[in-house]
């Protein structure tokens, strides 16, 4: 209170767009929301819940607002500081640009650069300083999703896609797998599906390729109860390679019925890296070519194994209602 100049009123004065505290030393203290800080000044901007700001107004209104040199400065000819940025936030999905920022900032700190700080602080830090008692946390974590609580108080950064088919808070709770199986065993009867998504890029960034194994065992209905019991990823590997993995994976698998696979794109050359006989090189074991269980050209001893897929509008939205009941 001795640093606010009051002038008597109160230390804090509000209106509909701002709230504004003046120091006896000229320096203010504002308040703003996004939209009506356009064409304002400042040397420090501190953004709160930075995630929910959109990134455009991040460049178009924000940016702007730093770009100023104090009063003092210019009238007395001393050099000013530079504008600074400070963000403040818990974490959010990967998908947020915000994400990307923050990254970039520990990045550039750890190569020790003095116009760059990052940190991130969990809800351990808080219960240490006595801001909030950790039988607090405890009662979040237990009822609380693990993922959920990770973020809101762990500050990890969870991945999620923007705009995805399948949002993170409904994918979270089927990612563990509860029954694995890395080959068939022994004795079963069930039969098996094998699904291939198709990549073969090498960026970075770019897809993986995804072989999974769908087991299917007989319901007294008639219907299969279907369990996903496998699943690789693989990046940046050629159409000859990826064929490969799906012969020795079938190799594993050998009560395998399908073997499906996206034909659009990539997927229209896949058969014919499975037309030829294969041996398996642990087993010494040589299995027959394969061929599409509706394919009109006969090849001598060909296995109709391999469904094609070519998804449409009307086969995808299907896909997705299934899955999500699923």
């Amino acid at each position: 209170m001795r640093e606010i100049q009051c002038d008597g009123h109160r230390p804090v004065q509000l209106s509909r767009n701002k709230g504004i505290c003046t120091l006896k030393n000229g320096s203010k203290i504002e308040s703003y929301s996004v939209g009506t800080m356009r064409g304002n000044r400042a040397k420090i901007m501190v953004i709160d819940e930075s995630p929910e700001v959109k990134a455009d107004d991040l460049d178009a209104v924000i940016g702007p607002v730093r770009n100023t040199k104090r009063d003092i400065c210019h009238q007395r000819g001393i050099a000013d500081y530079p504008s600074k940025t400070i963000s403040i936030t818990s974490a959010c999905l990967k998908s947020n640009y915000f994400y990307a920022m923050f990254v970039s900032a520990l990045r550039d700190f750890a190569k020790g650069s003095t116009g760059s700080f990052a940190c991130a602080l969990d809800y351990r830090s808080a219960a240490r300083v006595g801001i909030t008692d950790m039988e607090f946390f405890r009662k979040e974590q237990r009822k609380m999703p693990e993922a959920k609580f990770a973020m809101e108080y762990g500050s990890i950064f969870v991945g999620a896609e923007s705009g995805s088919m399948f949002p993170y808070d409904l994918t979270e709770g089927c990612r563990t797998l509860r029954q694995v199986e890395y080959a068939q065993p022994s004795g079963s009867s069930s039969d098996y599906v094998i699904g291939v998504d198709l990549a073969t890029s090498t960026d970075r960034k770019a897809d993986n390729a995804v072989i999974c194994v769908v087991k299917l065992a007989d319901m007294e209905n008639g219907a299969y109860l279907k369990k996903l019991v496998y699943l690789r990823s693989y990046h940046g590997k050629r159409l000859d390679a990826l064929a490969e993995e799906v012969r020795r994976t079938f190799s594993r698998f050998p009560r395998t019925t399908r073997i499906v696979f996206d034909h659009r794109g990539l997927g229209d050359a896949f058969p014919q890296f499975l037309a030829q006989p294969w041996i398996d090189p642990e087993s010494g074991k040589e299995y027959p070519p394969w061929t599409l269980d509706d394919e009109r050209t006969i090849i001598h001893n060909a296995v109709p194994i391999l469904r094609s897929v070519k998804a449409s509008a009307q086969i995808n939205q299907q896909l997705v209602s299934c899955l999500r009941v699923a």
